[in-house]
């Protein structure tokens, strides 16, 4: 039947209508939030730059909490080695606190106390001692062995200090050892290395330490020399402890290394704090004693040593003598940057237009590689004032960011604008769609409606004719009960049809596989649809089918109805003289079923939807032909639910040829 042109017409302008009033005003609203958003670039500037501002705050923040545990935990480490001082403890503060400078302590009248410094000069001796101390030493050079009662007369001697008896005892040990008594120098340098050192030039026990070493070798000797060594590193001449340290390097074990190991790091300790004593001396009184008359806790502020910027900070430390103020002085502040800051900085995102570098002042400040412009400077609060976090950009990077910024927001304004307006149009699709279905849906059940009652008629009327014995002749009634059979045969196809797509539709429709000749198939599918048309017309039909069987594991009923379909179809798209031909073609593990016509042929559109259900092609000749829409989409399902397929080749007036493959492997499909 004809297609009702209005009825589509009169949607789609609908549609049309509807699609406009959603469209347009999303278009201006497009517009004018992309015109806005470009006004508001400047706003987006200053928000950019507080940003990075708000980062480079947190970045101090977080880093001034971490010094600020770092420094009360040197505060609290200088006190203990205050209270107890003593070579382990300034090695326990040294390795502590990484970044320490120095540890000064100056007593009462701010003369330094700690690190100990070696006497001037010797006491004098008594003229008397010192002559004899001469004339034993004269002797020794001329024979060992003669200087030693002189020596020991000396030793002897009442009023003999500390500083003559060690001398004394070196020059007894000396000379016992020049003489080959051996034991008898063991014995002095024994003595000798048991008595106090009296921070001279040079330490004589630690002299003795190291000659019995030489002379007994062993760990015992060598331990006691370690020991020592490390006792008196904060007092004893640093070179003298260093020589001895390697002297011995090669004579380390397992149990003296660790102390041969410690020895040089507290010796280092010492010199750092021998080397900011100056600092210390001048710093530490105006700073003790005005923490001490405001009652407030220490605190710690840069300052200037010579060309370095150091920390630094003085408290009281009471002791039974009296005041007692130390200070702690820091390096410069890559010891703070490196191991505390950089972290925090480390940690900020990367970005590929801006980056935070530190600065320090009285030093040139170096920009990141490939950034030139400081877009903002956050100093840092005492005591790191010196210290500022800047933000370096490249050229116009700000600007170039609010821009970014500007257009994203556009880009994502009208990306959601497209995807909202592909939604409407989707639905208007849909509804488009589901109307154009629903009116092939009812033109379908009006078509079966006609179809049905095209046989029905044609039945009821042969049936009437024979029931009132208006046929004079018995050939007549049997040809009259031939044409009922025939129409019977015909509205049990399309109601199997009919039926057949609705199992499809829900999916309920079963195979009944077993193994069939497909040629036997196609030839008998043939003879029924001859035996169908008109006699004069059933020579319209011709086949060519291989001379041997071809065998595979089909559903004989849905291949046989697929293929009258196809037929069908054939027959009703043609005008006379038709001209069908049927062939059937096996090989590569295939059967190919093709049916050729002469009828009207498709167009390239109608070849993509000729499988459809409901379709119909739009023609003068389709619409005087009766028929539901479903047998080409029957073939399709058919055909698909033994895994094969079915393709057409068609032409506008050159007619059509269908081909349905079917696979002839002997597995049963699922």
């Amino acid at each position: 039947m004809p297609q009702n042109l209005t009825r589509p017409r009169a949607e789609l302008t609908g549609l049309l209508i509807v699609a406009g009033l959603v469209i347009a005003p999303t278009v201006i609203l497009s517009l004018v939030t992309i015109t806005s958003l470009k006004k508001a670039q400047a706003a987006f500037e200053i928000q950019i730059r507080d940003a990075y501002a708000r980062s480079a705050r947190t970045v101090i923040s977080q880093s001034m909490a971490a010094v600020g545990a770092r420094l009360d935990d040197a505060l609290a480490r200088t006190r203990a080695y205050g209270e107890a001082p003593g070579p382990q403890a300034r090695l326990a503060l040294a390795r502590g606190v990484p970044g320490l400078e120095a540890v000064v302590f100056l007593d009462s009248r701010w003369r330094v106390l700690n690190p100990r410094r070696a006497a001037e000069a010797p006491p004098v001796a008594p003229a008397e001692l010192a002559r004899a101390l001469e004339d034993a030493a004269a002797a020794e050079l001329r024979d060992a062995s003669a200087a030693v009662p002189l020596y020991e007369k000396l030793i002897g001697s009442p009023g003999l200090s500390d500083h003559l008896g060690a001398r004394a005892y070196s020059g007894l040990a000396r000379s016992l050892a020049n003489a080959g008594r051996t034991a008898d120098a063991v014995s002095a340098y024994g003595k000798l290395a048991a008595m106090p050192y009296d921070r001279g030039e040079l330490s004589l026990p630690l002299v003795a330490r190291f000659r019995l070493w030489q002379l007994q070798p062993g760990d015992d000797s060598l331990s006691a020399l370690l020991d020592d060594c490390l006792a008196a590193s904060l007092d004893a001449p640093p070179e003298q402890i260093r020589f001895y340290i390697e002297s011995v390097r090669g004579s380390l074990s397992a149990n003296t290394s660790p102390i041969a190991a410690q020895v040089p790091a507290v010796l280092d300790a010492r010199a750092g704090d021998e080397r900011l004593v100056p600092a210390a001396r001048y710093l530490v009184p105006a700073t003790v004693l005005s923490s001490s008359a405001e009652g407030a806790p220490p605190a710690w502020k840069s300052v200037k040593v010579g060309d370095r910027r150091l920390l630094f900070t003085a408290f009281v430390l009471p002791r039974k003598d009296g005041l007692r103020g130390a200070a702690a002085l820091f390096a410069d502040p890559a010891a703070l940057t490196d191991g505390i800051i950089a972290p925090f900085l480390n940690a900020q995102p990367a970005r590929e237009s801006v980056a935070f570098a530190l600065s320090v002042a009285d030093a040139p400040a170096f920009a990141p590689a490939g950034f030139e412009k400081i877009i903002l400077e956050e100093p840092f609060p005492a005591p790191l004032e010196f210290l500022t976090l800047a933000a370096y950009s490249k050229g116009g990077a700000i600007e170039e960011l609010a821009r970014d910024r500007i257009t994203l927001i556009s880009w994502a304004f009208a990306l959601t604008s497209l995807v909202f307006l592909m939604g409407v149009v989707s639905v208007l699709v849909w509804a488009r769609r589901r109307a154009s279905l629903a009116r092939l849906q009812t033109d379908f059940v009006a078509n079966v409606t006609h179809e049905l009652k095209t046989p029905l008629t044609a039945i009821r009327s042969l049936a009437e004719t024979v029931e009132l014995n208006r046929l004079t002749a018995p050939e007549r009634r049997d040809e009259f009960l031939s044409a009922i059979v025939l129409e019977t045969e015909r509205l049990s196809r399309l109601i199997n049809n009919v039926l057949d797509f609705s199992r499809f539709e829900r999916g309920t429709l079963r195979l009944r596989l077993e193994k069939s000749d497909i040629s036997a198939l196609v030839a008998e599918v043939v003879s029924s649809f001859k035996a169908a048309l008109p006699q004069e017309e059933s020579d319209a039909v011709r086949m060519s089918l291989p001379a041997d069987p071809v065998w595979a594991i089909v559903d004989a009923d849905a291949v046989t109805r697929a293929i009258w379909n196809i037929l069908d179809n054939a027959w009703k798209y043609s005008e006379p003289p038709r001209d069908i031909h049927i062939s059937l073609a096996a090989g590569k593990g295939r059967a190919v079923i093709a049916v050729a016509d002469n009828g009207i042929g498709l167009k390239p559109a109608d070849v993509r939807r000729v499988f459809r259900k409901f379709y119909r092609v739009d023609s003068s000749l389709s619409a005087e032909t009766q028929g539901a829409g479903l047998g080409l989409s029957l073939v399709k399902a058919y055909v698909e639910s033994h895994r094969g397929s079915v393709d057409v080749k068609s032409a506008p007036g050159k007619g059509s040829t269908f081909s349905i493959v079917l696979p002839l492997d002997t597995e049963a499909p699922q």
